[in-house]
Formats: structure tokens, sequence, C-alpha cells
């Protein structure tokens, strides 16, 4: 029996914070304020590869201006299955893990999406 997450009722700042162990799903709340989706490739057709796909949460339902990931904002990384159906600036819970995979765009210690629901912060 898997034991049940960790809850982190803080914002994503101080889950930056946090000395995280691999393995562990950890609680987060926050908004989706970035979603990066890979688009489906036509059958027959030349696509660019995608490599990445993830969403950016924050703690706040609006990004930084300058579009570069702020301490108050945390990348995560999923495939667009996890991804579908996420809305920008709505909350939500995220059941969150740090990533022992290895991969171009996943470096260990990367940040994993498991699963999320909505939620209503305040």
């Amino acid at each position: 029996i898997a034991a049940p997450p960790e809850l982190i009722k803080s914002w994503i700042e101080a889950f930056r914070k946090r000395t995280l162990i691999p393995g562990v799903v950890y609680l987060i709340e926050g908004f989706v304020v970035d979603v990066r989706e890979c688009q489906p490739c036509p059958p027959g057709a030349v696509c660019p590869t995608c490599l990445e796909e993830y969403i950016v949460v924050s703690d706040a339902p609006s990004q930084a201006s300058d579009g570069r990931i702020s301490e108050r904002e945390l990348l995560v990384f999923a495939d667009s299955a996890r991804i579908h159906g996420l809305e920008r600036r709505q909350a939500y819970v995220f059941e969150v893990q740090v990533t022992e995979r290895r991969s171009p765009s996943w470096k260990p210690g990367s940040v994993e999406l498991v699963r999320w629901r909505r939620a209503a912060l305040k």
C-alpha cells in the first residue's frame, strides 16, 4: 500500500525551498498560468519535434510579464494526457513528485505532475 501524499499547505515559493525526495508525492495548490502541450501531427505531415510538455503553476492567477519562471512559480513537467483539461488562471490542487527520469528535457530532480483536481483558492 502506497503512503498517502504529503500535504503542503503553503504556496509555491515555500514548496520550491523544500528538500524534495524523489518518489514522494506532494500536494500543492496554485493557479495554472501557462500550458505547453505538443500539438498532434497529421498523418503524412512533417512536424517539428516537441521535446517537452509542461505547465507553470503560480501563487497568483497571472504570470510575470517577462515570461520567466519566478520564485512564486513552478515548472511542472507532464504528458499531454495529464495536462488535458487544465485551464489558465484556474485554481487546482496538484499531486506532484520529483522525478528521476532522464531525457533531453526532463532533468533528474524535475517536478512531474501525477494528477490534479479543481480547487477554490482564497
